[in-house]
């Protein structure tokens, strides 16, 4: 691959990495309040959720920033503000990620 074409994937993956980053993607503990009033704007995607769907609550207390991961059967990771968004829409209707 030459140097040009792989410098300019490199710059393409950054702007999509850095897109729609806010300062709240860069808090270790946003404001719950400030998360529940951005709620109010969530994308209503019909999905068909059960009666009672999951609801993001605050963890506390707060869990050490050094501690290992708890055990879990899923673990999703991503790697850009669309997909953390996209994932609020469908795991907690009516909560988004900011």
């Amino acid at each position: 691959m030459p140097d040009a074409d792989l410098e300019y994937r490199k710059e393409v993956a950054r702007e999509l990495l850095a897109a729609n980053q806010e300062t709240a993607d860069f808090e270790l503990h946003p404001d719950p309040a400030a998360i529940a009033a951005a709620s109010a704007l969530a994308a209503n995607l019909g999905i068909p959720f059960p009666s009672n769907p999951p609801t993001p609550k605050e963890i506390v207390p707060a869990p050490d920033t050094t501690a290992a991961l708890p055990n879990a059967d899923v673990v999703v990771v991503t790697w850009t503000v669309d997909e953390a968004r996209a994932l609020a829409d469908v795991m907690t209707p009516g909560f988004v990620r900011e």
